[in-house]
């Protein structure tokens, strides 16, 4: 794991993250329904390794944190279908966590696509992941998502770059301590006038590597 400057980014000092947020009374949700105030979105793109990704759903699950895996079927560098990944995977689900598809653009289209195409396309990776997970795939993470995926819904899957995700105002960012010795969280506040539908959300994402 790598540091950059005083943040040590290793197993240990993101289990006390999670602790952290959970002090400060913040609580972990997953996507498919609406966000209320206080709830913390978090997600992980698993965009390298899978091995590592079993390593942190165990610490989450250790905080008692809820979040969403999202896979590749276009990775060079693992395959859902093969057996030890498979097995990591269901590992990932016993421990209550969400499985997600990892959907790239980019290995279909140069150009936006209509939306029945995309839907298509996306609807058929689902159902392979789904052969794997036993259960439905209901959220979709766009890979490098491009422009045209921003802020938009979709039919038949829930994308977690839709308009209701996101705040409608830009956010204004502050670092309030968290614990004695002086680490401490980041915390997103809306300015006054926030729309009320997103008004409260923490969305955060932490990718899998």
């Amino acid at each position: 794991m790598t540091q950059r400057g005083d943040y040590q980014y290793t197993y240990t000092r993101y289990r006390q993250l999670l602790d952290e947020l959970t002090d400060v009374g913040l609580s972990f949700t997953t996507y498919g329904g609406n966000v209320s105030e206080g709830e913390v979105l978090l997600r992980h793109d698993v965009d390298l390794s899978v091995e590592r990704a079993v390593r942190m759903a165990e610490i989450e699950a250790s905080a008692n944190v809820d979040s969403t895996y999202y896979f590749l079927l276009t990775s060079r560098l693992y395959n859902i279908f093969n057996d030890q990944t498979r097995n990591r995977i269901d590992r990932i689900q016993s421990l209550g966590h969400d499985i997600g598809l990892h959907f790239s653009t980019h290995q279909y289209y140069n150009d936006a696509p209509g939306d029945e195409q995309l839907i298509e396309d996306v609807n058929t990776e689902r159902e392979m992941l789904e052969s794997v997970t036993g259960v439905s795939v209901d959220t979709v993470s766009f890979h490098v998502p491009p422009e045209w995926v921003l802020r938009r819904s979709f039919d038949g899957f829930v994308s977690t770059y839709e308009e209701r995700f996101f705040w409608r105002d830009r956010l204004q960012r502050r670092l309030e301590p968290a614990v004695a010795d002086g680490s401490a969280v980041r915390r997103w506040f809306p300015r006054k006038g926030t729309d009320s539908r997103s008004s409260g959300t923490v969305g955060r994402k932490r990718r899998a590597v």
